[in-house]
């Protein structure tokens, strides 16, 4: 344990002085190996503590670090080393041996064949063995977090072990083990990973499966494939056939389009991982209440939690469907005996809220009940009024009421100087939490702001999807609109952190990189389709056809998309922000900021919220749109242009 404290203390550390500290191990491990070998051979110690050594010694060891820089020694990320640095540091040494024995001799030092070969086989073994086992300690930091999705991986194969390398360096997933169907390799290790029989897989239970059993179509499955899969489905453990990383690419003339967008592909940067006692401390062991449970951002929430073993997990929605599916999938995915009740209510319904968190004793709630459909909402100003605003007093209300110790509401980036009612009824959402915070200090509220979240219901993700596989045209709004993106695991795990950081009112964001062009995202998603973004070929009906036609053909070339443009829809941003001012500062995880924002007083606040009460009661949407537009949301309507 305290061992992998440190390794991950290491990993931490800035790589510029990852590199400096790989440079002074290696003028160190030069030093004791020249005057190792010196001492060996000298009569007398004295010949060689004089200033004319020392001069030779440093002028040698300068070259040689030099070299060493210069070869690409120092670039390499050693948790991700193969073997072929060996050839980098055979180069290394034969230059540095070669530098010392010139050098030396020049100086007037005799020097026997002896002590060369000694030199170079000394400094290869330090500098070989010293960099594997840098690899082996820092590449088995994090393998098997708790907030990593498990995989096992069907049969042994040079397929596999291509994929369990991948799977190795990645920062959402580990390998538990290899299954053999075959028989030949079971009770063995490879790389590190066991060895099963399907037997023994299929005996375990579902709690002590992996997450998924991921089945690699080279071609056709085995008859002894097909039946372990046809077995896993039946016991309901999660499995996925995927071709080839090879065959992938011996079709690569004839691919058409993939089966699905790996999202990461377009967010542009790693993922971000989450420190894990932040992910526990207001989870485990614990009764953890989610509203929203049934969407996106809030089933995966759900299933981030069920993973660090709270006593309870109360799942809160208006969707009777959407529950149902999502205690389905718990159900079978429990493997620490926790408990899933599932609550049909609305959250605006503020006894029922108050008497679920009391009858449950509740520790911790996540917030992530609300519409968040901008044109939608648009349209329906009463209803996003009632879900975002009075659903979330509601459901604060009811926190404080039941002395519920966390409450973390999930936001968006677009309540930051809003121009849509979404925006302006999330704002003020907030200023209810906050205002709350100030009034009351039994429970500690925070809130998490997100940009967009890929792969969510209303992501443009599935819409592309959808327009690349019907032919075209992918329609985006605007050339220069821009979006911050993140993963619907990013966002699960931030507004999980995010209350064990907050010490009470904080808005949280995640780094989130630098915004990403929308139309690069289509682009992006054309191309990993298979087929050539065309802007041009979207503005006359002849060519957008003529790109149509283009898309059956077998044509080796790859086929064109048509991309067009359709303009920003109604409240919609050109881009979006995450914080109100430029105030924020760090946090227990280097990827996490939160800003303390000015709040209202809640008297203040309660009769601003009346006024719009009885607007809302008199079905008055112009007033509510006045109000919202009057009140301290900093929210305007803009004039949209191409």
């Amino acid at each position: 344990m305290l061992l992998a404290h440190y390794s991950k203390k290491l990993l931490q550390i800035d790589r510029k002085a990852k590199r400096g500290f790989q440079v002074s191990f290696d003028i160190l491990v030069q030093s004791f190996t020249t005057l190792s070998l010196f001492m060996a051979q000298a009569e007398s110690v004295g010949d060689y503590l004089n200033g004319r050594f020392g001069a030779a010694f440093i002028l040698s060891l300068a070259i040689s670090t030099y070299v060493f820089a210069r070869i690409g020694l120092y670039r390499a990320v050693l948790r991700f080393a193969s073997t072929k640095i060996l050839a980098t540091i055979i180069k290394g040494v034969a230059v540095s041996t070669a530098v010392l024995t010139v050098i030396l001799s020049v100086f007037g030092f005799e020097l026997s064949i002896n002590f060369a070969l000694g030199y170079a086989f000394g400094l290869f073994v330090f500098l070989a063995t010293s960099r594997f086992a840098a690899k082996a300690l820092l590449g088995a930091v994090g393998r098997e977090d708790p907030g990593k999705t498990s995989v096992d991986i069907v049969d042994v194969s040079h397929n596999s072990l291509a994929l369990a390398k991948i799977i190795d360096k990645s920062s959402n997933y580990f390998l538990r083990c290899f299954i053999d169907t075959t028989g030949e390799f079971v009770g063995t290790t490879v790389d590190g990973v066991e060895v099963i029989s399907q037997g023994k897989l299929l005996n375990q239970s579902l709690h002590s499966s992996a997450d998924v059993v991921l089945f690699l179509d080279t071609g056709n499955l085995t008859p002894a494939q097909n039946e372990l899969l046809s077995s896993l489905k039946t016991s309901g453990i999660s499995t996925k056939v995927m071709p080839s990383l090879f065959k992938m690419l011996q079709d690569s003339a004839e691919l058409g389009p993939v089966e699905g967008i790996n999202i990461e592909d377009v967010l542009g940067r790693p993922t971000r991982a989450p420190v894990t006692q932040l992910l526990e401390q207001n989870v485990s062991g614990l009764v953890v209440a989610v509203t929203g449970a049934g969407g996106s951002i809030g089933s995966e929430i759900c299933r981030q939690c069920l993973k660090l073993r709270p006593k309870s997990l109360l799942l809160i929605d208006h969707s009777e469907f959407a529950l149902y599916e999502l205690e389905q999938e718990l159900q079978q995915q429990s493997c620490n005996n926790v408990h899933i009740e599932i609550v049909l209510c609305s959250v605006s319904d503020k006894s029922k809220m108050t008497s679920v968190f009391v009858d449950h004793a509740v520790n911790t709630v996540y917030h992530a009940a609300a519409y968040k459909h901008v044109p939608m909402l648009e349209k329906n100003v009463i209803a996003a009024l009632e879900n975002n605003v009075f659903g979330t007093r509601s459901v604060a209300e009811a926190a404080i009421y039941a002395k519920v110790k966390n409450f973390t509401m999930v936001s968006t980036d677009k309540s930051v100087r809003p121009t849509n009612v979404m925006g302006a009824t999330k704002r003020l959402a907030e200023l209810v939490c906050q205002a709350l915070q100030n009034e009351h200090n039994l429970t500690c509220f925070s809130i998490v702001r997100f940009g967009n979240v890929l792969g969510s219901s209303g992501s443009v993700i599935p819409l592309f999807e959808k327009q690349i596989s019907a032919g075209g045209p992918i329609t985006v709004t605007h050339p220069d609109v821009t979006r911050y993106f993140m993963t619907k695991s990013e966002a699960a795990q931030l507004v999980i952190q995010a209350s064990t950081i907050a010490s009470g009112g904080e808005v949280f964001v995640l780094d989130m990189g630098s915004p990403v062009k929308i139309l690069d995202l289509a682009m992006l998603m054309a191309r990993l389709k298979n087929f050539e973004p065309d802007i041009e070929a979207s503005n006359s009906m002849a060519s957008l056809e003529a790109t149509k036609g283009a898309t059956s053909s077998k044509d080796t070339q790859r086929r064109k998309m048509p991309i067009s443009f359709v303009g920003l829809r109604d409240g919609e941003k050109m881009y979006e922000e995450l914080l109100v001012s430029d105030t924020a500062s760090k946090t227990s995880h280097p990827l996490i900021f939160s800003e303390q924002e000015t709040a209202m007083e809640w008297q203040a606040l309660l009769g601003y919220l009346g006024e719009l009460s009885e607007a809302k009661s008199n079905f008055d949407n112009e007033a509510i749109v006045k109000l919202l537009l009057q009140g301290p949301l900093d929210y305007s309507i803009p004039t949209n242009n191409m």
